[in-house]
């Protein structure tokens, strides 16, 4: 019988930053849902049966709940560069359970939406993570900074 003390759990947390070109900050945090896919490739990638590395982030504007079997964002939008996926500005390990992605969606990108949802993604387009939060409404006036934690507990 397994003990419950030795079931490993993956949770996620954002801090949103939303910074205006005056540098006026406006906090916001909420948890994120690790979906199955996600959880599938880390439990793969211990043995090596999977290898592609969590690297990329996309954002969108879908408001549907994340749930576990999602496999992709609801309404992706793409970037200044014409796609929808951009790298991370820095990876961090606050702590040995821990890791930290820090992203960027800069003041030229995103406009003219209303970005409501954010995804991680490895390599191979697997999504590893997905959170809705209220919607943020993207001008060339703000920049919005992820702050995304994932704890293994």
């Amino acid at each position: 019988m397994v003990n419950q003390k030795e079931i490993l759990k993956a949770k996620g947390e954002v801090k949103i930053l939303v910074v205006d070109k005056e540098g006026k900050v406006i906090n916001s945090q909420t948890m994120n849902k690790v979906v199955n896919l996600g959880i599938e490739s880390m439990l793969k990638h211990i043995n090596g049966s999977y290898t592609s590395l969590i690297n990329y982030f996309k954002i969108g504007t879908g408001t549907n709940a994340t749930v576990e079997a999602d496999t992709g964002l609801q309404t992706p939008v793409n970037f200044s560069t014409g796609v929808p996926t951009k790298a991370f500005d820095s990876v961090g390990y606050p702590s040995v359970k821990e890791v930290k992605y820090q992203l960027t969606v800069d003041f030229t990108e995103g406009n003219g939406n209303t970005l409501s949802e954010i995804g991680m993604f490895f390599a191979d387009n697997r999504m590893f993570s997905r959170f809705t939060h209220q919607g943020i409404n993207k001008t060339s006036y703000i920049k919005i900074v992820y702050q995304y934690t994932i704890k293994i507990e």
